[in-house]
């Protein structure tokens, strides 16, 4: 089943290799004592720990937004890096 949550939780079971979301994982990593954990999760989680923030905080619309833009367009550009 596809969801915007399994998308991030998911992440780093198939895109080990994709650009785009090495580099956003290296990013989150770098604010990170560990660079491993991301609040509580490990970092190749980063993107549903965010969201699931901002829930927690009742910013839907932020939630909601961030969802967008960090969960499914990670995977979109994944897809069509996948068709090259």
């Amino acid at each position: 089943m596809y969801s915007l949550a399994n998308f991030s939780k998911n992440a780093a079971s198939y895109m080990t290799d994709d650009p785009v979301y090495n580099i956003c994982k290296y990013e989150f990593s770098m604010l990170l004592k560990d660079g491993k954990k991301f609040d509580d999760e490990p970092i190749g989680q980063y993107s549903d720990s965010i969201v699931n923030d901002l829930f927690e905080v009742h910013k839907i619309d932020k939630a909601i937004e961030a969802s967008l833009i960090i969960n499914l367009w990670t995977q979109f550009v994944h897809e069509l890096r996948k068709r090259d």
